[in-house]
């Protein structure tokens, strides 16, 4: 518990621009999971395997490079 207190006491620190960008990166970032477990679900329901599943979440990290 002790942890946790810390960790609050030090976010509630940073400035009003700063745990505005935390909030929104939080929001954002579990917004983007639900969207990625959805897909993949769908996809699944589909009758497509876990390997092009695989290849499918894969394929946007070949492409940057």
């Amino acid at each position: 518990m002790k942890v946790i207190r810390d960790y609050l006491r030090m976010i509630r620190a940073f400035s009003p621009d700063a745990r505005r960008f935390l909030t929104f990166t939080l929001f954002t970032a579990v917004s983007w999971s639900t969207f990625n477990l959805t897909f993949n679900l769908y996809v699944h329901s589909l009758g497509y395997g876990q390997d092009f599943i695989g290849l499918l979440n894969g394929v946007p990290s070949i492409v940057i490079l």
